[in-house]
């Protein structure tokens, strides 16, 4: 499961944000449809990356990002939660990804 990993990463980016001696509680990520981040695997894994962190007991928020492109054939955008990468105006396949591969931390709210 590389969630666990992905979930480790976070709390280490997100880590010297935090002051010291406080805790988080709740932290807001946007994760989107082409990051390859299961939501219910990043959620299981998370409590277990967060032990003894100021993200223990945290509660995970996370906003799931629709994919969106631009049609390089059409000139025109689309937007999709599905991983399907298809032109919705002319259905070509030759786009360029604007959003919906990264994995963001919105917001964290500290205690």
């Amino acid at each position: 499961m590389h969630e666990l990993s992905i979930a480790t990463s976070i709390i280490e980016s997100a880590t010297p944000h935090v002051p010291k001696d406080r805790k988080v509680s709740s932290l807001h990520l946007d994760v989107g449809v082409l990051s390859g981040v299961v939501k219910d695997a990043l959620e299981f894994a998370f409590p277990e990356a967060a032990k003894q962190t100021p993200f223990e007991d945290c509660k995970l928020k996370i906003n799931k990002i629709p994919l969106l492109f631009h049609c390089k054939k059409c000139g025109k955008r689309s937007s999709t939660e599905d991983i399907a990468i298809l032109c919705q105006h002319c259905y070509d396949t030759k786009v360029e990804i604007l959003e919906g591969k990264d994995i963001l931390i919105r917001k964290m709210e500290i205690e």
